[in-house]
């Protein structure tokens, strides 16, 4: 049912009810919760004791005494939660949430544990095995009960079984109330009222208008960001300021991605870093330093290869031994990549032919260097001279970076660090000929997810894998 105010609109539910019953409903919720995570505390307590005095001293110890403690534990794991507002009902609603919570809160409830039967002198009766199957127990017992919750206070709440947070909705035309209503219904949020709010409309005494709804039918009110300029929503919740009611704003979908981003103030302003340095100074150091141990290393390890390699070539076919081609590295710098030559032409520039399987063009020497990477040898001097790093993501000859630039938003993004002899999907099959765009993709999924999640025990793991498949040919040619 519509209701016109002035210039406001309203759009009244069918169904109000009493706000007190709503309270007891939900306040009935948080405290169940609550109980039920004492008596699984208080029963983690009595089963660790009973069961670590049986298997350690084969005899029951008094159960009596780990009541007790339990009392004093589930009392402390209680407080822990409710102080962070982990009672709350649209909180008990995320399993995710609530898997963090309880985590924190249990890992602080042991070493809680562990100082108050230090203080107490009761070491023998709750040591340090007790300990560990009281947090155990707890821990699953408490996971195994938010399961439950999550999946029954959700029935409940859309059978009707448990009232529902009646709140005021205000919010501009433009604004997607119904994707939010929708969102607020699965966690237990009904909208009695919303309040459709034009540009023009915040100076007509609009707000005089809803102290009637907002005392006697809702306990919070919501605003809308979205379709409302910034100025409005400032005048807006100055307005609201008035009332003694919780009031929430709720952002537009571009603020909520950026709003949980690291942001740092300028006075009186705040600047979200939309996008960080893929390594920071700290960690291009300890990377340069792997690149530079590691390449030395191998530099040193295979030269009689690289002798037997580089006569192997010349004596096969006629030409140079190495091969240099012009690639993309780093922030889009140009450079010569080095490889031993594989094929009988020496392709540059845009006339570049990408290799394909039997291909006629490599040489017989060739076709067991590519297929073994031996040809990717030379690349070591490329890391020594700052060209390239021993991992990251392959670098691709110009052409073919100015076609996929053209095809995959995100293709540019491989260049925001330095190219790499071997990476993250080399060693997770994608290596070799990418004939479709579909192929070059799942390459770029890979390569960006090294960037994001680069470390130095990462860049370990891929040259040692890279190092255990050198004689694997499946996907090398």
């Amino acid at each position: 049912m519509a209701k016109s105010n002035g210039g406001a609109v309203f759009l009244q539910s069918d169904t109000l009810s009493v706000d007190r019953e709503l309270r007891f409903n939900r306040s009935a919720i948080a405290y169940a919760v609550a109980g039920v995570d004492a008596i699984i505390i208080i029963s983690a307590a009595v089963v660790s004791g009973l069961v670590y005095h049986y298997f350690a001293f084969e005899y029951i110890d008094q159960p009596m005494k780990y009541v007790a403690i339990g009392l004093v534990a589930s009392a402390a794991f209680v407080l822990f939660m409710m102080a962070g507002g982990h009672y709350n009902s649209s909180s008990i609603f995320s399993f995710r949430k609530q898997l963090l919570y309880i985590s924190i809160s249990a890992f602080s409830l042991v070493a809680f544990m562990a100082i108050i039967v230090f203080l107490l002198g009761a070491s023998d009766e709750f040591s340090r095995g007790t300990l560990l199957i009281f947090w155990g127990v707890a821990f699953l017992g408490t996971v195994v009960s938010r399961i439950f919750w999550a999946r029954n206070i959700r029935v409940a709440t859309s059978r009707g079984i448990v009232g529902k947070r009646k709140i005021l909705l205000v919010g501009g035309t433009g604004a997607s109330k119904d994707d939010f209503r929708e969102e607020m219904a699965a966690i237990g949020v009904e909208p009695t009222h919303v309040l459709q709010l034009a540009e023009d409309e915040l100076q007509d005494g609009w707000f005089a208008r809803i102290g009637p709804v907002v005392t006697q039918n809702v306990s919070e009110i919501y605003v809308l960001a979205e379709g409302m300029a910034p100025r409005s929503i400032e005048a807006l919740l100055l307005e609201l300021r008035d009332l003694p009611l919780p009031v929430k704003l709720i952002l537009d979908p571009f603020a909520t991605k950026i709003a949980v981003l690291p942001s740092q103030s300028f006075g009186d302003r705040l600047a979200i870093e939309l996008q960080r340095a893929p390594l920071t100074f700290v960690e291009y150091s300890i990377k340069r330093a792997f690149d530079i141990v590691v390449a030395l290393l191998a530099l040193m390890a295979f030269a009689p290869l690289m002798i037997l390699v580089a006569i192997a070539i010349k004596i096969d076919s006629p030409g140079p031994v190495i091969f240099r081609q012009r690639r993309r590295g780093f922030n889009n710098v140009p450079f010569d990549i080095l490889k031993f030559r594989s094929m009988s032409v020496m392709e540059d520039g845009k006339g570049v032919t990408q290799a394909v399987r039997n291909d006629c063009r490599i040489t017989r020497v060739g076709a067991f260097i590519r297929s073994t990477s031996i040809d990717e040898l030379p690349q070591f001097l490329n890391v020594l001279l700052g060209h390239m790093s021993i991992v990251g993501p392959r670098p691709h000859a110009i052409s073919q970076d100015d076609q996929y630039d053209q095809l995959i938003a995100k293709y540019a993004f491989r260049r925001h660090v330095k190219p790499g002899i071997t990476g993250w999907a080399q060693i997770n099959g994608h290596r070799g000929e990418t004939p479709t765009v579909s192929s070059m993709e799942r390459r770029l999924e890979h390569d960006l997810w090294y960037m994001h999640h680069w470390s130095v025990w990462l860049d370990t793991k891929i040259v040692a894998q890279t190092f255990a498949s050198m004689f694997d040919r499946r996907s090398a040619f």
